[in-house]
């Protein structure tokens, strides 16, 4: 939630709505999250008895956090200073983010056999949902243009 609301301060600066609203109070319809972080891990819920597959949560989070990390650094070469700075912020926090989640996943990796099988499953199925995490959707040509 921290690095959204630096982003959402920036949003509030530029002239959109105020950053607790545009955070909290937006209807869903206008929320634009990646299939990847929506997708469903398991059966129950998380105040009841959650059973989520752990593999599954190693490697979504390591993977999204990487494609996070090429975004943070690519806007630390935007030409607008405040996004440079929070994009420079965030970048340095997501260095911890990926050795927590890099630490995981080489340990289960090279676990034993039933974890390696269960990593490469969950490989399979977060790489069939990646691909909307490397783009800027319909407002690509926009974001380019606007450096």
């Amino acid at each position: 939630m921290g690095h959204a609301a630096m982003f959402y301060e920036l949003a509030e600066e530029l002239g959109l709505e105020e950053a607790n609203i545009l955070a909290h109070a937006r209807p869903a319809k206008e929320r634009r999250n990646s299939i990847l972080l929506e997708r469903v891990n398991g059966e129950g819920s998380y105040m009841g008895t959650p059973t989520y597959d752990w593999a599954y949560t190693v490697v979504r989070n390591y993977f999204y956090t990487q494609a996070k990390k090429l975004k943070v650094e690519s806007l630390r070469s935007s030409s607008y200073a405040p996004l440079i700075d929070v994009a420079s912020k965030v970048n340095m926090e997501l260095h911890y983010h990926l050795l927590h989640w890099r630490t995981w996943f080489v340990q289960l990796v090279g676990a034993t056999d039933e974890a390696n099988e269960k990593m490469v499953s969950a490989i399979k199925d977060v790489m069939a949902d990646f691909e909307d995490l490397l783009s800027y959707g319909k407002e690509s040509e926009n974001i380019d243009a606007a450096g």
